[in-house]
């Protein structure tokens, strides 16, 4: 039963974050190319000041998921209403908090940001899309970590590709109709308001949860030590956005985002492909089966780091032509920015190296062992992004998520080989170097001849064969690398 999820999980999520994805190419375009790229630079920069919100989680939902595999297991009515009402409890705190710090952005933002909106449609613009972030805290989060702990994460995601698709269609009408961009946003949030209602309702009606079995005395282990990874991964998300926002224009943070459209996306499908992983690794960590584990790791371990590898091998050669064919005709802004391409590309490879590691860490509630890591890892990725922006601008904030990436890969690699598994590093050091050289001996043969893909067809071919080729590469190395 528990690989049936595992695998349901995963198509779901693949097909969830493949509808994204073309969503967010379509979506963003529509944006520029209506509304402009300073617009589109605002309306990312706004989401971003919100998604900082979620500093205020303080790792609970991490911790709430990985305390709740073992009475999920054990059927533990009593365990499981404890800890539901803790998060809920906790996350309507967030949620109060998160009503001020919107109060709050409404005076600071229009005094920040250098905006063509005046200060009253910047600050309905807040408030819209506020909207989601607002039904999120107070309803959906907490029952999306019940069933996410429950291996069903894929309810969520089924019910995340009925509302992409629609959110889409409603974007596209409103946008090619003549609608302000408040119109637009404010019919997307409200869209996306079904999905926590819907996953509150579903939890309620079919777990045994409730506040009369709650026992009072619980205290939750390491629910303080969440806090380090949970700050490290939303700043690694959200910082480089605002610091350009701060220290650079709205028209450099829509170059941003129009990179991270397909970065962003790899990631997703990356997170897709692990999206059951974590309670699945849970759950073994919780039978105390350590050959089992390692097994199982290893393959999940091979499997994630190959195929991520393959992809943005050629990701790394295509990223400079696609880029120039999503802005062709777009001229209030350089969006042909090759070196800060190239370095996010490897960002994301090192990304794609570390999540396996990470996954395991987080499914063994491993928080307060690893703070410190993660503490440097955020250290490193605002202390550089801040210096060198002001220098470099877009490459100055990408080389600070890289420097703290590969910090933080290299960490959780080791923590996770000498204290979960509690093996040689032999494995370790022989899979992450075949796919270092995978990655490099593919861009040395074909990144030379990217310019032939000038045009949508020859962009589709190369890719194709530089997709196949790399999956060779990858053979021969794998046949080379067997007995070392």
């Amino acid at each position: 039963m528990e690989s049936k999820y595992l695998k349901i999980n995963g198509i779901i999520s693949l097909l969830n974050k493949l509808i994204a994805l073309v969503c967010n190419l379509i979506i963003p375009r529509l944006f520029i190319v209506t509304y402009g790229s300073e617009i589109n630079g605002l309306v990312v920069g706004i989401t971003q000041y919100l998604s900082l919100i979620a500093l205020l989680d303080l790792g609970m939902g991490a911790v709430i998921q990985a305390a709740l595999y073992k009475p999920l297991v054990e059927k533990d009515s009593i365990l499981i209403s404890t800890l539901f009402f803790k998060a809920k409890d906790f996350f309507n705190k967030v949620g109060i908090a998160l009503i001020i710090y919107i109060v709050a952005l409404c005076f600071i933002l229009p005094m920040m940001l250098n905006s063509s909106l005046s200060n009253f449609d910047l600050v309905l613009l807040i408030l819209v899309l506020s909207l989601s972030h607002i039904f999120q805290f107070f309803l959906g989060i907490t029952a999306q970590i019940v069933l996410n702990s429950d291996q069903k994460a894929f309810i969520r995601e089924s019910l995340q590709v009925l509302f992409n698709i629609i959110n889409l269609l409603l974007v596209y009408y409103l946008v090619t109709n003549g609608y302000s961009v408040l119109t637009v946003k404010l019919v997307t949030s409200l869209v996306y308001i079904v999905i926590p209602l819907y996953l509150t309702y579903y939890v309620r009606k079919n777990y045994v949860i409730s506040r009369q079995l709650i026992k009072k005395d619980y205290k939750l282990e390491q629910q303080w030590h969440g806090i380090g990874q949970h700050i490290a991964y939303t700043i690694q998300e959200s910082s480089s956005v605002v610091i350009l926002s701060i220290f650079s224009t709205l028209n450099l943070v829509s170059v941003y985002t129009v990179y991270f459209l397909v970065l962003n996306g790899l990631k997703t499908f990356m997170n897709a492909a692990t999206s059951g992983l974590r309670p699945y690794l849970g759950k073994l960590l919780n039978l105390n089966n350590s050959k089992e584990l390692i097994i199982n790791f290893r393959k999940l371990e091979k499997n994630i780091q190959l195929y991520s590898t393959i992809v943005l091998a050629t990701t790394f050669q295509l990223i400079t032509p696609f880029i120039l064919f999503y802005t062709n005709g777009i001229a209030d802004v350089n969006y042909n920015q090759p070196i800060f391409g190239y370095v996010v590309v490897i960002t994301i490879f090192i990304y794609a190296l570390r999540l396996p590691y990470r996954t395991i860490i987080f499914s063994a509630g491993e928080f307060k062992e690893t703070r410190l890591g993660t503490y440097i890892e955020t250290f490193l990725n605002i202390g550089i992004s801040v210096i060198l922006v002001q220098f470099y601008d877009l490459l100055g904030v990408a080389i600070g998520a890289g420097v703290s990436m590969l910090f933080s890969y290299i960490y959780y690699a080791l923590y996770t080989y000498n204290k979960i598994l509690n093996i040689s590093k032999k494995y370790l050091v022989r899979q992450n170097l075949l796919c270092v050289l995978i990655f490099f001996s593919s861009n040395l043969i074909f990144l030379p001849f990217n310019f032939l893909a000038n045009t949508v067809i020859s962009w589709i071919i190369f890719g194709a064969v530089s997709f196949v080729s790399t999956l060779l590469i990858s053979y021969i190395y794998q046949v080379l690398l067997k007995n070392i």
